[in-house]
């Protein structure tokens, strides 16, 4: 019933469309590439990985959503991690962070905090470019010769968490379009300290480096590759066993 009605919203001719997964409520821009008719279409199917980061996030937990988009990550995990831990959401395209404002506010989450920043290797103002005019392409990098641009805010992880103690940094999901081992350069810190599991988008760039002491874990038709603490493999493949076919990559 819940996807039917999506379907009947995003059909009605209207800027900004409200769509319900589950308990979840989602405000995004009703236009192509701006992540809310995917999510009215397929809800938490929309990526293998939103099925099973239940079983690696607990209440008290901190989640990094990077490249957060629509927010269905940060919203989903939002519900598992409670109101003791929490979910960073960086989004620097601002038009988008404003929807993921309004469905946090919507949602009445207290959880979750929009950070309408970029994140890299370094800090600074760096060009955004709005690849193909569609925000799921939007990236640090051109794509797009034609792509118009705008200057944002870059942060690296461990400028952002420098003095900060973070309650069990437990997962971050990056998808930022090709930009994701920068990201990973700038955080390599806060990644040595927490050891969390990382999700990293490669259908733009494949991931070619080496995180020492984390395995590479492909969930087969999912555009994303987890890098697993080795001391977690046991676990992670217990979660992974419940009902994913997936590829250790040596």
């Amino acid at each position: 019933m819940d996807r039917f009605l999506n379907l009947m919203r995003i059909f009605i001719p209207r800027k900004f469309s409200t769509v319900l997964v589950g308990s979840v409520k989602f405000v995004g821009r009703n236009k192509k590439g701006f992540g809310i008719r995917g999510i009215a279409l397929k809800g938490f199917e929309i990526e293998p990985e939103l099925r099973f980061v239940k079983d690696f996030c607990k209440r008290g937990d901190t989640f990094l959503d990077i490249g957060s988009n629509t927010g269905i990550y940060a919203l989903h995990v939002s519900q598992y991690v409670g109101s003791e831990g929490i979910v960073f959401a960086f989004e620097p395209n601002i038009e988008i962070a404003y929807c993921l404002s309004r469905s946090v506010k919507l949602n009445g989450y207290t959880n979750v905090i929009v950070l309408p920043i970029g994140v890299s290797e370094k800090r600074g103002i760096s060009d955004f470019f709005h690849n193909y005019d569609k925000p799921n392409s939007y990236s640090l990098l051109m794509h797009d010769v034609t792509a118009t641009k705008e200057s944002v805010f870059t942060i690296s992880l461990d400028e952002f968490f420098e003095d900060s103690e973070l309650e069990n940094l437990r997962y971050i999901k990056i998808d930022v379009e090709g930009n994701e081992s920068r990201v990973i350069l700038g955080g390599h810190k806060t990644i040595d300290k927490y050891r969390p599991v990382i999700q990293v988008e490669f259908t733009i760039r494949e991931v070619n480096f080496v995180l020492p002491g984390y395995v590479k874990v492909q969930i087969l038709n999912s555009p994303n590759l987890l890098l697993v603490p080795s001391e977690q493999m046991k676990e992670v493949i217990q979660i992974l066993e419940k009902g994913f076919k997936f590829e250790i990559q040596r």
